[in-house]
């Protein structure tokens, strides 16, 4: 059975660090996730997480509301729970996000990411676009001392699930 949750990201800072753990994971797919602590847990109040558990803290769904009803929507999960509870679980966090006035969920992921496109596509988001972004990977130390900036561009694929 599984059982989902508001996450609060001042009475549930554990759950968060823990989540936050999980995205540090080296993947072949992707760079590194270089996003501080603080910006994945922040209390923006056009953030919310939900937590999914069955006994145990299993995957965290993020989503970002970006205008009236159009949320986008990221999400990371512990090592090693089953495709298919993923699934289920967050047909169950899509379903309650369309049937309370969501309007609109996206997703962009990075295109050499094969394994969440197919997840998304799984759970009926359609590819509306693909664009090229610069993304800021890390500070790196220069010569003098000083902090700079890499960025680079990434071919990034937007998946829209309509209500």
């Amino acid at each position: 059975d599984l059982e989902l949750k508001l996450l609060d990201p001042l009475t549930d800072v554990d759950l968060f660090r823990e989540a936050y753990n999980w995205r540090l994971r080296p993947k072949k797919h992707i760079q590194p996730d270089r996003m501080p602590f603080e910006t994945f847990s922040g209390t923006d109040p056009t953030h919310i997480a939900v937590g999914a558990f069955n006994g145990e803290f299993l995957a965290v769904f993020f989503f970002h509301e970006f205008e009236p009803g159009c949320f986008e929507s990221h999400f990371t999960s512990k090592r090693g729970v089953p495709r298919e509870t993923l699934l289920i679980a967050a047909r169950q966090v899509i379903g309650y996000f369309l049937e309370n006035g969501a309007r609109e969920l996206t997703a962009w992921i990075v295109e050499r990411n094969r394994p969440l496109r197919t997840f998304v596509e799984a759970l009926e988001f359609t590819e509306q676009e693909r664009r090229v972004i610069p993304t800021q990977l890390s500070a790196c130390v220069q010569d003098d001392g000083s902090l700079n900036s890499v960025s680079v561009e990434r071919n990034f694929v937007k998946y829209v699930k309509k209500a």
